[in-house]
């Protein structure tokens, strides 16, 4: 929801939706829940190496849905554009920041690719070494 200022919506809440404008009260009418049109939920992953790692789930009213892992530096997971995949996943899958393995190559066994990758805090500013 954004608000417009105009004579026509005097600094109401509208959404843009299926080629017109809705107001908040007229959206409420109409639907059981807002989540319906979109929206984040937050989410703690439970399964196998991934246990732990917290994460919103974002959806759009226009059909774009995503996955921020935020114990992950941000990194965008699985992401979805009206349901083809916009993203390539390691079989991996999401791992928690505590199976990270800094010497070598050993990153790549917790590397679950997505959207997004940041490569972590170890990767800005100067060198360590």
């Amino acid at each position: 929801m954004h608000t417009l200022y105009g004579p026509e919506t005097r600094g109401r809440d509208v959404a843009r939706l299926y080629g017109r404008e809705w107001t908040r009260e007229e959206l409420l009418s109409r639907t059981g829940d807002m989540s319906q049109l979109g929206g984040v939920r937050l989410v703690t992953l439970a399964d196998g190496p991934e246990r732990g790692v917290q994460a919103a789930d974002v959806r759009t009213r226009d059909g774009l849905c995503f996955t921020v892992l935020l114990d992950r530096g941000m990194d965008i997971d699985q992401a979805e554009y009206r349901g083809l995949p916009l993203a390539w996943v390691s079989p991996t899958g999401p791992v928690a920041p505590s199976f990270y393995e800094a010497r070598g190559t050993g990153w790549l066994r917790t590397f679950h690719g997505g959207l997004l990758t940041t490569c972590g805090l170890t990767q800005a500013g100067v060198p360590l070494c």
